[in-house]
């Protein structure tokens, strides 16, 4: 058993990728111990090898916080966050604006929109619409958190988008990006 661990332990120092292909509980939780490792590289290293594996469900929902280590607890968050901001729609430059949900036909998309532009302070409405884009980034991570598959939230993200195109405000949004 003894040699199990330290088997384990050299995998990990050296690269555990090959531990967490496997995708067992154990291994992630020891790449999130690592994370708070007093060594930099070691620290370093499960970073990375999380941040491989962050779209696999089981692997962003052992990221949820709080940590008791605020090291594992700042990691875990970028990782989280750096997987949401990577879900972004092929038919747009940026994220759409959550007021566009309701035109795809999602299933509450009213609701879902008033409590997502509720949170981050009504409608943005600034040259950037910056408020719409922080609230559908926020839905989107509740989404993932909720393990609503990748393709998925695609879909929706790519049908806002479309919504968007067609937007009298876009125009204007545009010329907004170009300065």
């Amino acid at each position: 058993m003894k040699t199990s661990f330290h088997f384990r332990s050299l995998l990990s120092s050296a690269g555990v990728l090959l531990l967490v292909a496997e995708g067992a509980a154990q291994d992630i939780a020891l790449l999130l111990q690592q994370m708070g490792s007093p060594h930099y590289r070691t620290r370093e290293n499960a970073f990375r090898v999380l941040q491989k594996e962050v779209h696999r469900a089981d692997v962003f929902e052992r990221l949820q916080g709080p940590f008791p280590d605020p090291e594992i607890d700042h990691r875990a968050y970028n990782l989280r966050e750096e997987y949401v901001n990577s879900l972004k729609p092929a038919n747009l430059p940026t994220l759409p604006w959550i007021d566009m949900l309701p035109g795809t036909g999602y299933p509450g998309a009213d609701k879902i929109m008033c409590d997502y532009l509720a949170r981050c302070g009504g409608h943005g409405r600034s040259p950037l619409w910056i408020g719409d884009m922080e609230a559908t980034r926020l839905w989107v991570r509740d989404l993932v958190a909720q393990r609503v598959p990748r393709s998925q939230i695609m879909a929706t993200l790519n049908a806002m988008g479309e919504v968007q195109k067609k937007s009298t405000y876009y125009n204007g949004y545009l010329r907004a990006l170009e300065k």
